[in-house]
């Protein structure tokens, strides 16, 4: 069910929502400005409807600046709750992003009427945009997608004081395994280890995209070195054991954890897990070696890996 986040304080009107919305939509009500950020980032609802009035300090206008300053809740269609009917207090909720205005008091079928509306078109914007983040020839999420949920993960991660881990793996030999079999068969072995990734990825946070040609990076929040290193041994195995293919494959891996900081950099983050991906494929591939940098700020020494079966 669609989930709709209110910020009401009147027990009348969140009684009167309720009677409108409840039997179509998951109603999440808040009644402080300081608790919808919070609870937003945590439901991740469809919609939100923000009450204009000043609660506790905070009004709906405050609470919409919050929203559309994070990466992840900034898309996120907001409605004002509001009495007003001047032209001006309109203009200051669009021009700060609200998608439209329901009036108080409320027509139950011009709520309704607007709500269907506009979950419609979030709908419809979902699949487009679900296009737009797959990879077309392995299902797998794609680089633009990576880009929108680093940038996400990487400030919860700060937020948080979080550690959070990347695995970037290379099939080994590839372009020689197309010369040989043929670019059909090669799209099928990518298909096939694209599953094996998707596969070894449990948990909601977690994501697998197809970054390159030949190459996945898999990003795990909330997650040690150890961990991490758990997730590329088993990748690394299953890759192996592929028994489908014309012949065995293999895959060389790079692993990286942090916690990051306002003074860390994304992009050296990523650069740390591609240096050690390069370091397995000059050791003798199919092997997974850590990053050097930043792994001694999570606690443990510096690990030196040796071959996939001494994991």
């Amino acid at each position: 069910m669609r989930k709709i986040l209110i910020f009401e304080d009147s027990v009348l009107t969140m009684e009167r929502l309720k009677e409108i919305l409840s039997e179509d939509y998951e109603l999440h009500i808040v009644t402080k400005g300081s608790e919808v950020l919070k609870t937003a980032m945590e439901i991740n609802p469809d919609i939100v409807l923000l009450d204009t009035t000043l609660t506790e300090g905070v009004t709906g206008y405050d609470v919409i600046k919050q929203l559309k300053n994070e990466e992840k809740t900034k898309e996120i269609p907001v409605f004002f709750l509001t009495v007003n009917t001047d032209a001006k207090s309109e203009e200051k909720g669009l021009l700060l992003g609200a998608f439209d205005y329901i009036r108080k008091p409320f027509s139950p079928l011009l709520v309704k009427a607007r709500i269907n509306n506009c979950m419609k078109l979030v709908e419809k914007l979902e699949e487009h945009q679900k296009l737009c983040n797959l990879d077309a020839l392995t299902g797998l999420y794609n680089r633009y997608y990576f880009d929108l949920q680093m940038n996400a993960e990487w400030s919860r991660s700060i937020r948080e004081n979080r550690i959070i881990s990347i695995l970037m793996f290379d099939i080994d030999h590839f372009k020689n395994y197309n010369d040989q079999y043929g670019h059909l068969k090669g799209d099928i072995a990518l298909k096939a280890i694209a599953e094996v990734m998707q596969n070894n990825i449990n948990r909601p946070g977690d994501f697998v995209v197809r970054w390159g040609g030949e190459e996945f990076v898999t990003l795990l929040p909330e997650t040690r070195i150890r961990g991490a290193l758990t997730v590329a041994k088993k990748i690394r195995a299953d890759v192996e054991n592929i028994r489908t293919l014309e012949r065995k494959i293999t895959v060389s891996g790079g692993v990286c954890a942090h916690r990051p900081t306002y003074k860390c950099s994304m992009e050296g983050f990523i650069e740390s897990v591609d240096a050690a991906l390069y370091k397995a494929k000059e050791a003798g591939r199919n092997r997974i070696e850590v990053a050097d940098r930043n792994i001694e700020t999570l606690g443990y020494q510096k690990m030196k890996t040796n071959k996939p079966s001494q994991f």
